[in-house]
């Protein structure tokens, strides 16, 4: 007779969610790529005719990255909503900046988190997903140094902060 054996268990239980989360992440990195080169088509003007999109600034509604929103979400990208992109160079990060809060916005890029507010007038407030991955979303964030630039564009003016 077959019995289970509980020391397994765990094991597998471990590599299954390590896999997982590997899955997960390598999607977000494949989506994240391809919504970096919709930044790249998006012009001032239609940055402009997207500044008068609805948008939705709920940020309880987003929730944890998860397979199912990353499969999901990130391909979900309403091109309609990018209004500019973040850039900092020593992290190698590119993002789009869409306009609101949402699951697809947060997937996808970074989202502004006030209604009306515009870049280079005083803050302009952002918010992303924090991933394992460096190279995803905000996932290397933390390894911003001091003196760091990091730059924000509408495709018409490019500005410039640093990292105190």
């Amino acid at each position: 007779m077959y019995e289970k054996s509980n020391l397994n268990t765990p094991y597998y239980y471990r590599n299954f969610i390590n896999i997982y989360a590997y899955i997960s992440d390598f999607m977000l990195k494949i989506s994240n790529d391809a919504n970096n080169k919709e930044i790249d088509k998006i012009t001032w003007e239609d940055i402009e005719k997207n500044q008068e999109s609805e948008a939705d600034f709920d940020l309880g509604s987003v929730q944890d990255v998860n397979i199912t929103k990353t499969l999901l979400g990130s391909r979900n990208l309403d091109k309609n909503l990018i209004i500019g992109q973040l850039i900092i160079p020593d992290i190698n990060l590119s993002l789009p900046i869409l306009k609101g809060i949402s699951e697809s916005n947060m997937l996808g890029g970074v989202g502004t988190m006030k209604e009306g507010q515009k870049m280079g007038l005083g803050n302009y407030t952002l918010a992303g997903h924090y991933v394992d991955r460096k190279d995803t979303l905000f996932g290397g964030l933390m390894d911003i140094k001091e003196g760091s630039t990091i730059y924000m564009t509408d495709k018409k003016t490019m500005y410039e902060y640093h990292r105190l």
